[in-house]
């Protein structure tokens, strides 16, 4: 994943090395969050984004190329948030 908004993503509130890897199962769609797919995070982002805006996000896939979407901002994930920046407080683990 890649965006001009941001530098990084958290995925289930661990940081992920690229390349990040998603299975996407032949004829089926992912969602991502909920109970059933993966909470993604984007990180680096330089300001405000409120609930509903949009912002590019460029999935590369391994046989299909890039494609990029309006990704719609949702309300943050307090307790993955809170974790992720605890873990990279000097000292941590």
């Amino acid at each position: 994943m890649s965006g001009p908004d941001f530098t990084g993503v958290v995925v289930e509130g661990a940081p992920s090395a690229p390349p990040l890897e998603i299975p996407v199962p032949p004829g089926e769609t992912v969602f991502s969050g909920g109970s059933s797919g993966p909470v993604l995070i984007l990180t680096g982002i330089d300001e405000t984004l409120r609930t509903a805006e949009t912002i590019p996000v460029t999935f590369t896939f391994r046989d299909a190329g890039d494609v990029t979407v309006d990704a719609v901002v949702s309300a943050p994930l307090r307790r993955t948030i809170d974790r992720y920046l605890r873990e990279q407080e000097p000292g941590a683990n």
